[in-house]
């Protein structure tokens, strides 16, 4: 009876030896496939990546005779990053040209008063509504830092020629025409998910907000574009995939 009893004991011993053996090698054969698939994911040559946030922007003219803020304002942007080396240089930085093949950007304002100038602040405005949106293109160069595993700081300046549009409601005036822009920024990803942020500037020509200078004060010309400046930054979720 003992013998048998023996027996079972160091049967059920094996069989618990097995199963965490077993349990040991999954871990194991676990963490490899994760080292694989982290290397993998490091040596990748390019990384597209989709950002959806909202704006900030002031818009003025080259003049100064106005000046104001928007209101509301969206962004989305999608794009790749084409990475020039396959392995991170000293493990932890790669660099790369971002593409971003869609920028489209939208902001509102809305004032009781246009000018800004204390020269012409006394001229009365009524109160009006802009429409202002871009569609744009960006290139540029990128630096991607790789301090610990799944972690990337991106930091990244870009061009962005840009087709402009403006509207003004209340005049139902609509103008477009090129705009040219610069967008510099950082984003912090934890595998996909990330936050960043952007400062955005540049110009464009139109005829909507156009404005003549006289000793009389100012009075609106539509007839001839000219110089709008607009500047501001741009915070946003980031997805890198």
């Amino acid at each position: 009876m003992n013998l048998k009893f023996s027996f079972i004991v160091l049967l059920l011993g094996l069989v618990k030896i097995g199963l965490a053996q077993s349990q040991l090698n999954k871990s194991d054969e676990q963490k490899i496939v994760d080292a694989v698939s982290e290397r993998m994911q490091l040596q990748k040559m390019s990384q597209r990546y989709l950002n959806l946030g909202f704006a900030k922007h002031n818009l003025h003219d080259s003049g100064n005779v106005f000046s104001f803020d928007s209101k509301i304002g969206a962004h989305l942007t999608s794009g790749r990053t084409f990475y020039m080396h396959r392995s991170p240089v000293a493990n932890i930085l790669k660099i790369g040209l971002d593409w971003t093949y869609l920028d489209l950007n939208y902001s509102q304002f809305e004032e009781t008063s246009i000018i800004s100038n204390p020269e012409y602040a006394s001229q009365e405005n009524d109160p009006f509504m802009i429409h202002k949106a871009e569609v744009a293109m960006q290139i540029g160069p990128s630096l991607t830092i790789l301090p610990v595993t799944r972690l990337a700081i991106k930091t990244y300046f870009r061009y962005a020629p840009s087709y402009s549009a403006m509207y003004d409601n209340n005049n139902e005036e609509f103008g477009g025409g090129f705009g040219s822009y610069f967008v510099t920024g950082v984003t912090f990803n934890y595998g996909i998910i990330g936050l960043g942020v952007e400062q955005r500037w540049g110009s464009s020509k139109h005829n909507v907000l156009g404005w003549e200078v006289s000793e009389d004060g100012i009075s609106a010309n539509t007839d001839a574009k000219q110089k709008i400046n607009i500047k501001g930054p741009r915070i946003f979720l980031s997805l890198a995939f």
